[in-house]
C-alpha cells in the first residue's frame, strides 16, 4: 500500500510502503481515508529532517487531520458503525497516567509528541487505517465537505476553552455571566496574532460565539485571505514589514482586548499581542517554532503580569472532546458563514501530486488537502 511518508535525515515527501490493515479486533476500527489536512508541523518536520518513525520502521508515515470512512468496527466498539465519516486525534497517551485516567490525553504526563502522523507512530497519508477506536470520532454526514478542517478547529477549541476556564475568575462579566450560553462570547474582544489555518479557525469559532474579533498577519490587505475573514465581521491589520515596536502599535490598533491568540509563531507578535491586553486579559499560545530576533523583556513580561493581572496559558494537541467540540462549531459555521467556512481550504491535490500541498503557502493561502479516495 502506498504512502506519503519522510525517512529520517532527508528533506522531502517519499512514497513509502505499508502492507493493507487486517480486519478490526475488538477495539479497533477499519477505516478508508477520504482526505488529510497539510499543516506547518509537517512540513516542520520535512524541513528539519527530524522524522521520528516507530523504532520498528524507517520512514515515519506523515498527516495528522484526517477524514476517513469506516470500513469495519471491532465487536466493542459502539459509536461508530460501517459507512460513517470519522474523524482520528493524532495525538497518543500512556494510557495510565492521572490525566490520561481522566479522558485528557492530550495532557499526558509521559507521551508528550508523541501520535499519528507527528512522531513515534505512522500518520494518516495513506488508503486504509486500522485505529483505536477510542481516539476516533464520528462525522455527521452533512459535515463531511468541511470534516477536514475538524483536528486543526479541535486545537483551537481546546485553547479557547483553557481561556473560558481561567477568565471565570472575573465575576460581573460575560466570562463567567455568559459561561453556559452558545453566545458566551457576545461583547468580549480578541485579537488573533497569525492567520494561518490554527489562527483564522480561531477567529471562526470565535465569532460564531458572538465574540468580537480582530486578526493581526503579514498577507496584504486586499489579500484572498484578509477579505475571507473580513466577510464574517473580523477586523483584519497587515503586520507585514513591522519591526517589534511597530506591531505593537498595530496590534494596539484594535483596541484594548480581553483575550488575545498568539498563532503566528513569532516572538515579536507575541509580545505584540501581550501589551495589548487589557486589565485582566490572557493570552493563549498557540504558534509553534517561535521566529525573530527579539527577546521578550522579562520586566515586561512579569512586571505586566503582576500589575494588571494578566494570564498565560500555553496549549498543544486535543482530545475526542474538543473534536466534537470543532465539529458543534463547523456546524455553526455552516449555517451563518456557509461559502466561507468552505473556502478556507485554498487548495485540493491527490495523491500523485501531494507535493504541490507541502510548498509553502502564499498570502492567499489557508489550508491546503491531500485527497486519498484511490490512491
Amino acid at each position: 500500500m502506498r504512502c506519503l511518508g519522510v525517512v529520517p535525515g532527508t528533506h522531502r515527501v517519499d512514497v513509502v510502503h505499508r502492507p493493507e490493515p487486517g480486519l478490526p479486533g475488538a477495539h479497533e476500527v477499519l477505516m478508508d481515508m477520504v482526505e488529510c489536512g497539510v499543516c506547518g508541523t509537517d512540513r516542520h518536520i520535512i524541513a528539519g529532517g527530524r522524522a521520528r518513525p516507530a523504532p520498528s520502521e524507517g520512514a515515519l508515515v506523515l498527516g495528522h487531520e484526517p477524514l476517513g470512512r469506516v470500513l469495519a468496527v471491532g465487536a466493542a466498539v459502539r459509536h461508530l458503525a460501517e459507512g460513517d465519516f470519522v474523524t482520528a486525534t493524532n495525538q497518543r497517551s500512556c494510557g495510565s497516567c492521572a490525566p490520561c485516567a481522566a479522558g485528557e490525553v492530550d495532557l499526558c504526563l509521559s507521551a508528550a509528541g508523541s501520535g499519528r502522523g507527528v512522531g513515534g507512530m505512522d500518520g494518516f497519508l495513506r488508503p486504509r487505517l486500522l485505529d483505536d477506536g477510542a481516539f476516533c470520532v464520528r462525522v455527521p454526514p452533512h459535515l463531511a465537505g468541511v470534516a477536514v478542517l475538524t483536528e486543526p478547529l479541535a486545537v483551537c477549541e481546546k485553547i479557547i476553552a483553557q481561556l473560558r476556564q481561567v477568565q471565570r475568575r472575573l465575576p460581573r462579566t460575560p466570562w463567567s455571566e455568559q459561561a453556559g450560553g452558545a453566545d458566551w462570547a457576545a461583547g468580549l474582544r480578541f485579537l488573533v496574532g497569525g492567520a494561518g489555518p490554527i489562527g483564522t479557525l480561531a477567529a471562526f469559532a470565535l465569532r460564531c460565539h458572538g465574540a468580537e474579533v480582530s486578526v493581526l498577519d503579514r498577507a496584504p490587505a486586499d489579500s484572498v485571505k484578509a477579505h475571507l475573514l473580513q466577510r464574517i465581521g473580523v477586523r483584519y491589520y497587515c503586520s507585514e514589514g513591522a519591526t517589534g515596536d511597530e506591531l505593537a502599535e498595530r496590534a494596539a490598533a484594535a483596541g484594548p482586548v480581553d483575550c488575545a491568540l498568539e498563532a503566528a509563531g513569532s516572538g515579536d507578535v507575541c509580545l505584540a499581542l501581550w501589551r495589548a491586553l487589557e486589565r485582566n486579559g490572557a493570552l493563549g499560545v498557540l504558534g509553534g517554532g517561535h521566529r525573530g530576533e527579539s527577546l521578550v523583556p522579562p520586566d515586561e513580561l512579569f512586571g505586566r503580569a503582576l500589575s494588571s493581572n494578566l494570564a498565560l496559558v500555553g496549549s498543544v494537541a486535543s482530545n475526542p472532546r474538543h473534536f466534537e467540540m470543532a465539529l458543534t462549531d463547523l456546524d455553526l459555521c455552516l449555517g451563518l458563514f456557509p461559502d466561507a467556512i468552505a473556502e478556507v481550504v485554498s487548495l485540493r491535490c491527490d495523491f500523485d501530486h501531494a507535493d504541490q500541498a507541502f510548498d509553502p503557502g502564499g498570502a492567499d493561502d489557508v489550508k491546503r488537502v491531500i485527497t486519498l479516495a484511490g490512491a
